[in-house]
């Protein structure tokens, strides 16, 4: 078994909507936030992917987000999202539960 063959089978991917707070995570020497993640209600934390969409979630630090994207779990190092698409929480307000189990796992 090879080095490829051990690191795919500590890392996995799945499609998922995630329900969280938006945090920064690393600042440049400006002061600037260059990278952030989303914690949850039950503590997991996703580092947010270094893309555009990414970057466009980062500038809503402080506020609770519903994120749909590619998680990546890794048994090595931190978990990780690439951010596909994502609302803040605001606009669902008025919705119930049931309504808000439209967002859950996508693992079809």
């Amino acid at each position: 078994m090879n080095a490829n063959t051990n690191a795919a089978r500590r890392a996995w991917s799945v499609h998922k909507s995630v329900r969280g707070l938006v945090l920064p995570v690393e600042q440049d020497e400006d002061g600037n936030l260059v990278r952030c993640s989303i914690i949850t209600d039950d503590d997991d934390e996703f580092e947010v992917h270094d893309d555009d969409q990414g970057r466009e979630l980062c500038l809503y630090v402080d506020e609770e987000v519903v994120a749909k994207g590619i998680v990546r779990y890794d048994q090595d190092g931190p978990d990780r999202m690439r951010v596909d698409s994502f609302r803040t929480v605001e606009w669902e307000d008025d919705l119930d539960e049931d309504e808000y189990d439209t967002f859950g796992d996508d693992d079809d």
